[in-house]
């Protein structure tokens, strides 16, 4: 279908805006090529900054992806945000896949990242894989979890199938995330590696991230942690906090890092 484009120039210095919650599911259907804008190729590396709070309450929204652009929240709320998969074996999160993109200053209420499919593979409740990116200044408050039951297969440099759940971010590669709050629910009912920011830490760095008091993670499998499920390829994990209780019944449960391939922890 055709659509018209948003105000601005799509620019660092004159960005999109993202004023509705239509805007933001147009935004959505833009980057996976379900809706195309006349004289307008290419959505998925413009810059985009919100200029209110917006309610997604009875929106239909699946992931923005895959995204290698710049989205400001400017601090506003995104209320109400139920995120349904594209398909099996997609990154899911508000964002599915993102890879050289900054996401910033976004805050969450209520939002709804459920996955039930058992073949899903990355699900965090902003982006379900981001990579080589910079994720700053979140605060999630909503229910992610996922039924997927693909276990990962060796180590982080060689493993093939993988299923995980972060709060924030499902699997985050040479990514720098910073100032990020996680206050809902996080878990998985079969797949292994679970973290209350994110499942999985592939190099790059988590700081001053915090799993807030009141914050509920849930699983009965390994690899569980309340900032990192897993972290490897040196990454480094500093001034985080981790205020709520973090348990599994299984192998690999740390309060702020269930498994630590290599790596530092301050």
């Amino acid at each position: 279908t055709s659509t018209t484009t948003f105000e601005g120039q799509g620019t660092s210095v004159s960005p999109y805006l993202i004023k509705t919650a239509d805007d933001l599911v147009k935004l959505s259907n833009l980057c996976s090529g379900k809706a195309v804008a006349s004289g307008v190729s290419e959505f998925k590396s413009a810059h985009y900054a919100l200029t209110a709070n917006i309610n997604m309450s009875g929106k239909a929204f699946s992931p923005i992806t895959p995204f290698s652009g710049s989205f400001d929240g400017k601090n506003y709320t995104i209320s109400n945000l139920t995120v349904t998969p594209n398909s099996d074996n997609t990154p899911t999160g508000m964002f599915g896949e993102v890879m050289g993109a900054t996401i910033k200053n976004v805050k969450f209420t209520n939002a709804s990242v459920l996955v039930t499919s058992t073949s899903q593979l990355r699900t965090g409740g902003l982006v379900g894989l981001a990579t080589n990116s910079t994720i700053d200044n979140i605060t999630f408050d909503g229910k992610v979890s996922s039924a997927a039951n693909v276990q990962y297969v060796g180590t982080l440099e060689t493993r093939s199938a993988s299923a995980v759940v972060g709060g924030v971010v499902g699997e985050s590669v040479n990514t720098a995330m910073s100032n990020i709050t996680f206050s809902g629910e996080v878990g998985s009912t079969a797949g292994q590696y679970v973290g209350g920011i994110a499942a999985v830490v592939d190099g790059g760095s988590v700081t001053n991230a915090k799993f807030a008091k009141g914050a509920n993670l849930y699983t009965t499998m390994n690899n569980v942690g309340g900032i990192a499920g897993m972290i490897g390829n040196d990454a480094t994990i500093s001034k985080c906090t981790v205020e709520a209780p973090v348990m599994s019944k299984y192998a690999y449960l740390g309060g702020i890092v269930g498994r630590m391939q290599s790596g530092t922890v301050s």
